[in-house]
């Protein structure tokens, strides 16, 4: 029972949605065993090393390998990469744009792609108790050992440790990104002896669950990084499409500490993405009281979005702003969608006390709690100060947002919206 926890706990979520039970229970009884528990439950247990389909290797590789070769291979694991390294063929046009061969297929045919032979590779070492990785960074085959990861070299006559350096960066925030995302914001690619660059790969997070690796968790405290040289990109989205751009070189000394700064620039000319907001979200309608998205509600492009406090003067005074470029708007088209926090506050709305909204204007009931979603994803630190407008579109993408008073409200929105 406490290993198929531990198995569960080594596992991603997706992993834990798509696996067969026969994988769990070939890699949860697999008996093999190192002193180091960490690296047991990482890369001995852990059924998954790269992109490949799971399969119940262990059991397969406990049966065609000999007692003998396992004992050898486990004394001196560097006698199983000489025997990967002269059995296994690579052919690079195996197996193009197709799924990773299963380590099941690998050993059957001796025949691979260099990426399905290092999932080979390490999914035999596992099988017999060897800590093994393809790291999940550099796309690098390692061997775990008490002094470190060590590189494995198939090509080469001995295998030794990287060397390796760190790497850090200050940041200063801009609107409403206090803290880079990887992939989003900024990336690390490695110059490779080549001249190529090589992307390191690092965790995107759930698509349902959050996460992944962002500028706090990477480079504010520094990374451990083989030395050599590299090329951080930041990147700033603007509304029109482009990016704003930015490349600095690096140089990660062995044993040194490279310090440097993750800038996002910054146009105030034009118009920046700064913030995602899902445009399915629902809301419910005053006339009707039915549940809608934004995104029918609105159709395809940019919107308007409002959270109101009635009777409030800063609401009034937004409302007002917004009244006096009525033709502007209008002319603009898009939808305005005013909300209210619950049905009370809108029991209370008079909408006789603004005559000059734009026609474009809905009214609805904030039921599902867009307002929060729009504090957490735009970092506002005032959670219930109102009111709330941002701009945003139909790719989740905002490009506007204001909170609480706000002189000049209207002219802003237009400025926004003409920069679109």
């Amino acid at each position: 029972r406490k290993g198929g926890i531990d198995l569960l706990q080594q596992i991603s979520a997706k992993d834990l949605r798509d696996v067969r039970l026969d994988v769990l229970i070939d890699h949860m009884q697999s008996r093999v065993r190192t002193t180091n528990a960490g690296y047991f439950r990482k890369y001995v247990r852990n059924p998954r090393v790269s992109n490949e389909m799971l399969t119940p290797y262990k059991t397969f590789f406990g049966k065609v390998i000999s007692k003998e070769d396992v004992e050898a291979y486990v004394a001196e694991p560097m006698k199983m990469v000489a025997w990967v390294a002269k059995n296994i063929q690579v052919n690079k046009e195996c197996n193009l744009g197709a799924p990773p061969v299963s380590p099941e297929g690998v050993w059957k045919a001796r025949l691979a792609d260099a990426h399905s032979r290092d999932i080979f590779f390490v999914s035999m070492a596992r099988s017999m108790g060897v800590p093994a990785r393809i790291d999940e960074v550099t796309g690098k085959v390692q061997l775990i050992t008490d002094d470190g990861a060590i590189d494995v070299n198939f090509e080469a006559a001995g295998q030794v440790p990287a060397q390796r350096g760190r790497l850090a960066a200050t940041y200063t925030p801009i609107q409403s990104l206090d803290n880079p995302k990887y992939y989003s914001h900024f990336t690390i690619s490695k110059v490779t002896p080549q001249g190529s660059l090589q992307l390191l790969s690092y965790d995107e997070g759930d698509a349902d669950m959050g996460g992944g690796v962002t500028w706090s968790s990477l480079l504010k405290e520094g990374t451990s990084l083989d030395a050599g040289d590299y090329i951080l990109v930041t990147g700033t989205r603007l509304a029109s499409g482009g990016v704003l751009a930015q490349m600095t070189s690096l140089n990660v000394k062995a044993g040194g500490r490279t310090e440097t700064k993750l800038v996002m620039r910054e146009n105030k000319d034009e118009v920046q993405v700064i913030g995602n907001f899902n445009s399915e979200s629902l809301f419910t309608t005053l006339e009707g009281g039915n549940k809608q998205s934004l995104l029918q509600a609105c159709g395809r492009g940019y919107f308007v979005v409002g959270i109101l406090g009635v009777n409030q003067e800063p609401t009034n005074h937004a409302l007002r702003d917004i009244s006096a470029l009525k033709a502007d708007l209008e002319k603009w088209g898009r939808k305005l969608v005013l909300l209210f926090p619950n049905q009370e506050q809108a029991g209370k709305y008079r909408a006789a006390d603004f005559p000059g909204l734009p026609n474009t204007v809905i009214y609805g009931i904030d039921t599902e709690d867009i307002a929060q979603q729009i504090v957490k994803n735009m970092k506002l630190k005032r959670k219930d100060t109102l009111p709330i407008f941002i701009i945003a579109d139909t790719f989740n993408r905002v490009v506007f947002v204001s909170q609480g008073y706000t002189i000049g409200l209207g002219e802003q929105l237009m400025k926004t919206v003409k920069g679109l």
